[in-house]
């Protein structure tokens, strides 16, 4: 009888040991599951950033496209600009060309009056 209680006793030093490492087991779980759930509260806490960095991205790339609109919408103007200029300057060019021609030939024309009342 004193054995059989020796073999249940070792028996349940066994089973205690088992049920030990068991909840050691257990702790060693639940301290893994609550680093992991501060690792993915990290992980949130840096998508929340991310998404507020590329917000603020998507408004920078907004105000340069903008900015670069009203900058091909100034080149075309300027480039129009520049067209009526040179063809309002070519349009005084020949004025003065003209202008020059006819000078000559009045100047010519003085002369040869001139020329001939001096005869």
């Amino acid at each position: 009888m004193e054995q059989v209680l020796n073999q249940i006793l070792t028996e349940l030093k066994g089973l205690n040991n088992k049920v030990d490492n068991l909840e050691k087991g257990q702790e060693q779980l639940i301290k893994k599951q609550e680093h992991f759930e501060d690792k993915l509260e990290q992980f949130e806490k840096s998508q929340e950033q991310f998404a507020k960095t590329q917000e603020g991205f998507l408004e920078r790339l907004d105000r340069i496209e903008r900015k670069l609109d009203a900058v091909y919408e100034k080149t075309a103007e300027l480039t129009e600009f520049r067209t009526e200029t040179r063809e309002s300057l070519n349009v005084i060019n020949n004025s003065i060309r003209f202008l020059l021609h006819k000078e000559t030939e009045n100047e010519r024309e003085i002369f040869l009056l001139k020329e001939k009342k001096a005869k």
